[in-house]
């Protein structure tokens, strides 16, 4: 004769996936929020940085419509034949 343990809902596996996602969503969100700060670390700093070069540009572009920058609210527009003066040259792939 075979004896069965019931088990309880804590013991099964799913409710340990809500947990586990629930973990997973924090960890996104805490990287994010740490590149977050880190670009606008960076933003300040380069505000007393000297020019290292300038650009002209060639054709308009509106930060705005496209606001994928590391901190929102905070990309660059521009109109042709403007100048952008660089002050940091960074590798990050935003």
């Amino acid at each position: 004769m075979s004896k069965f343990r019931r088990r309880g809902s804590g013991d099964s596996n799913f409710s340990h996936h809500d947990n586990e996602y629930d973990l997973e969503q924090r960890n996104r969100e805490t990287i994010r929020s740490n590149a977050e700060r880190q670009a606008t670390q960076q933003l300040e700093n380069a505000k007393y940085n000297p020019v290292l070069f300038a650009v002209c540009t060639n054709v308009d572009y509106d930060g705005s419509i496209d606001d994928d920058s590391p901190v929102h609210g905070c990309a660059v527009s521009f109109k042709a034949k403007e100048f952008l003066h660089i002050k940091e040259v960074s590798l990050y792939k935003y």
